[in-house]
């Protein structure tokens, strides 16, 4: 900033033109900066969003499980990806993984049948399942009377990622049950 000397001897304050430009082009380059970020700043945040959603719906998931079987009986594995069960109540179910071709995206997940009459549940939300998310198996198994599934994970269906997967040991999720157990 200049201070000029006017007619009378007292100096004026200002900024030249040059000063003045050289300022409107800091601030220009300044927000293209911040501008570029901001994409790559909010993908972060989404996925950060994504993964913790993704936790608590396996998390869900896996207590659910555990309410459904922890207490059934007459457990019985069919073609290592479908459980019959009767629950608490005397009630004879099943929980089948449905996902592929022949079935919409949106029906992709864990389902539970109660009673021969009803009709299925998705074992995650609607909310979940609008999202594109998932839960899966690849497998389930019995021993000593736990169960066990294999690959137990959340999946988004648009893109098959990986969200989060059981915490036990690698992929696997066990169950400890009172039933007996037998194999279809």
């Amino acid at each position: 900033m200049r201070n000029k000397r006017s007619g009378n001897g007292r100096s004026r304050g200002g900024y030249t033109l040059a000063e003045a430009l050289l300022a409107v082009l800091i601030l220009m380059m300044v927000s293209a900066v911040l501008a570029a970020g901001l994409p790559f700043a909010a993908n972060a945040l989404n996925k950060v969003v994504d993964t913790a959603n993704a936790q608590i719906l396996l998390s869900n998931t896996m207590a659910r499980l555990r309410s459904e079987l922890a207490t059934s009986t007459e457990v019985t594995i069919k073609d290592g990806t479908t459980l019959e069960y009767t629950d608490s109540y005397g009630v004879r179910s099943t929980i089948v993984l449905q996902q592929g071709s022949t079935v919409s995206q949106e029906d992709w997940g864990i389902h539970i049948t109660k009673g021969a009459y009803l009709e299925n549940e998705l074992l995650v939300s609607r909310a979940a399942a609008n999202h594109n998310l998932y839960v899966t198996y690849t497998s389930v198994s019995a021993s000593n009377g736990v169960l066990t599934f294999t690959g137990f994970e959340v999946r988004r269906t648009t893109d098959g990622r990986v969200l989060a997967s059981a915490p036990e040991t690698g992929k696997l999720y066990k169950i400890r049950i009172l039933a007996k157990m037998g194999q279809g």
